[in-house]
């Protein structure tokens, strides 16, 4: 009997090697990397067919870049609305959400939370808003070249507030 338990021992062993090496040679995916867009390009285009003047983060800097850059059509809860989104390092992802005419109704739906304050950014005060999980909100107390706008992602304040100082209308950043 003895024998059997050793061999069984013996066997596990050899096993969980087997595992721990398979384990080691699969290759894992890490942080997802999105493809980078011209942000400035696509908001002079929307700037031109549409008449807004819509922000983008201008001079935002490293690790930051323009992952997303669009009008999202509007339907019949949601009318259009600009959106440039922003990926940092690893995982993290900030957007500037702008639309004509939104106020408190708009601000309610895409920052809904709980007030935590304001803080001055950008030559504006900004409402921060904690919402589900670990997302977070900057509203912007004033319309940004006639645009209600709002900062919003999974990040830290200090990211937040970064991207809410480099938000520019598009014809502040051609000029």
């Amino acid at each position: 009997m003895q024998g059997n338990a050793k061999s069984m021992v013996l066997s596990m062993i050899a096993c969980i090697a087997g595992c721990l090496v398979l384990l080691a040679l699969i290759p894992r995916q890490g942080a997802t990397k999105l493809a980078t867009v011209d942000a400035a390009g696509v908001a002079g285009q929307v700037s031109q067919s549409k008449k807004w003047d819509v922000a983008v983060a201008d001079g935002l800097g490293s690790p930051w870049r323009p992952v997303h850059a669009a009008m999202i059509p509007g339907d019949k809860e949601n009318p259009e609305r600009w959106r440039a989104g922003y990926q940092g390092a690893g995982e993290d992802y900030l957007s500037i959400q702008q639309r004509k005419d939104g106020g408190a109704a708009w601000f309610a739906k895409v920052a809904k939370g709980t007030n935590s304050g304001e803080l001055k950014a950008g030559g504006a005060t900004w409402r921060k808003v904690e919402m589900d999980g670990d997302q977070k909100a900057l509203v912007r107390t004033t319309p940004l070249a006639g645009l209600d706008t709002v900062v919003t992602g999974k990040g830290t304040w200090n990211q937040l507030e970064q991207v809410a100082k480099s938000a520019k209308p598009i014809s502040a950043v051609t000029k």
